[in-house]
């Protein structure tokens, strides 16, 4: 009885680590298509509020997305 409740709460905490690794694979590559067109036209661009909050949630995200 004993071994079957550790192998399910094993089974449970990898379960968990597989879905924040793939958590955190999407995240990083989803922005990597668009970074070319992000870097040649957001950067330079003049500071906008559109563009104050498109960076913070950018690193809002990540932050939190590492947190956890």
């Amino acid at each position: 009885m004993e071994d079957d409740l550790t192998s399910v709460i094993a089974n449970a905490v990898r379960f968990n680590q597989y879905l924040t690794l793939e958590s955190s694979v999407l995240y990083l590559y989803d922005p990597l298509p668009m970074l070319d067109l992000e870097v040649n036209l957001l950067w330079p661009s003049r500071w906008t509020v559109v563009k104050v909050f498109h960076i913070q949630s950018q690193l809002l995200g990540c932050i939190a997305s590492h947190m956890t």
